[in-house]
């Protein structure tokens, strides 16, 4: 009878530890609708060959509708909490990329952490880590938008 009722208590135990984590891990928008996005700053570092390079672009140096472009990607992402931060370095090499993106919200700070490195793609509200959902994709279209005016501003590192 009493290890009937320890293996009763180890699968209740266990059923209630698998809800709390399908409760704490599940996704959400990386942004609300009426959050208000603003791209405070841009950096970014990249490899060509054997030379890194890095650039570092204001909010209000961004191109027109880029802003809002990267905006619209962000509200249309999802995250979900992660375990661990992210690594805090980041290795450039040929073809890597590492963006970093600080976006201001009307209450708080958004920190997007996007490149070639499946790791290092993230987002930071405060001390709290999110993993990006289809992170690549995110990653590739924000790329896209952000590339002509990097590489152009871009000095050797």
């Amino acid at each position: 009878m009493k290890k009937r009722t320890v293996v009763v208590a180890v699968a209740v135990i266990l059923v209630l530890a698998a809800a709390a984590g399908a409760v704490y891990f599940r996704s959400r928008p990386m942004l609300a609708p009426d959050s208000a996005p603003h791209v405070q700053s841009i950096h970014a570092y990249f490899g060509r060959g054997e030379t890194s390079y890095a650039c570092d672009i204001s909010g209000e140096e961004l191109p027109d509708g880029v802003e809002d472009a990267l905006a619209a990607l962000f509200l249309g992402a999802e995250m979900r909490p992660r375990l661990l931060p992210r690594p805090q370095s980041f290795q450039v090499s040929d073809g890597s990329v590492a963006l970093y993106i600080k976006v201001l919200l009307e209450d708080d700070d958004l920190f997007v952490n996007l490149g070639t490195d499946p790791q290092f793609c993230s987002a930071q509200f405060g001390d709290t880590h999110y993993v990006i959902l289809d992170h690549q994709t995110l990653y590739q279209e924000a790329w896209a938008l952000l590339e002509g005016t990097v590489t152009a501003r871009a000095h050797e590192w």
